[in-house]
């Protein structure tokens, strides 16, 4: 099951995340099944892409976000981010400030851009 898609900026890509905790990213047009991303403990809910089609953030019922490499397919960073699901993330034009949304009643504001941290 399905639980998010997004296009990448420059529409190379269809990606989703689903209830068996994975992501997949999918060529266009043909939707050839490219990579398969994991990384998540539990139904992924909502994705967005950088606007240079460069790194996807993700979130789910793990309570995670996660960024992700979309070149290499590397998770480079996660934020325990509430302490419910994470049904909603999106990300600002300019890449610098990313709003999560969760069943615990939150919205939070993250800042700063999806860095390459240590830990994933």
């Amino acid at each position: 099951w399905i639980g998010a898609m997004a296009f990448t900026p420059d529409a190379k890509l269809l990606i989703t995340g689903s209830r068996d905790e994975t992501i997949k990213l999918f060529d266009m047009p043909h939707l050839a099944e490219q990579r398969t991303l994991k990384g998540h403990t539990a139904w992924v809910r909502a994705l967005a892409v950088t606007a240079d089609s460069k790194v996807l953030i993700s979130a789910g019922d793990d309570t995670t976000i996660r960024f992700w490499d979309l070149s290499n397919g590397r998770c480079f960073r996660t934020i325990k981010a509430h302490t419910a699901a994470v049904r909603g993330i999106t990300l600002s034009p300019d890449g610098m400030k990313l709003a999560s949304a969760s069943w615990d009643r939150t919205v939070k504001l993250w800042e700063g851009g999806p860095e390459p941290q240590a830990g994933c």
